[in-house]
């Protein structure tokens, strides 16, 4: 038999080629949504360690935050050293580590973000920070 006439008797779905499709797509997705179940899982564990972390989102804390950055808009640690910086991050002076009277009830300071991820972290691991003044040596 002929192939024109194969062709024409049988449908037209039996003989088409069906085009290729790449499984390339559906790993990207598989690896993907792997990935973000992967993250969100670090995430909860994180939170499961630190519940106190979600205090920071009430709007009780942000109001005592605005009130603590609008009595001392300037950074404490700057001011030391005699610079004049914003401050943009109200900071537990005592760290309160879950203790929810510390977080409520303790004393803040207003740090400038730079001062709060360096010295002040290094501070409450033990470590030795030296500041320096105005004049170029240690306060």
């Amino acid at each position: 038999m002929c192939k024109s006439r194969l062709a024409t008797a049988l449908p037209l779905s039996l003989y088409q080629r069906v085009p290729a499709v790449s499984a390339l797509p559906l790993l990207i997705d598989a690896l993907l949504l792997w990935f973000i179940r992967w993250r969100m899982s670090a995430y909860e564990d994180r939170l499961a360690k630190r519940p106190w972390h979600n205090w920071y989102k009430l709007a009780a804390w942000k109001r005592r935050r605005e009130a603590q950055l609008s009595a001392e808009p300037l950074c404490r640690m700057c001011l030391d050293a005699e610079i004049v910086e914003p401050a943009t991050v109200a900071d537990h002076v005592t760290p309160h580590r879950g203790d929810a009277h510390l977080f409520w009830y303790g004393e803040l300071q207003s740090l400038c973000a730079t001062h709060h991820s360096s010295d002040k972290q290094r501070e409450e691991h033990g470590r030795t920070v030296v500041r320096y003044g105005a004049d170029g040596w240690p306060v």
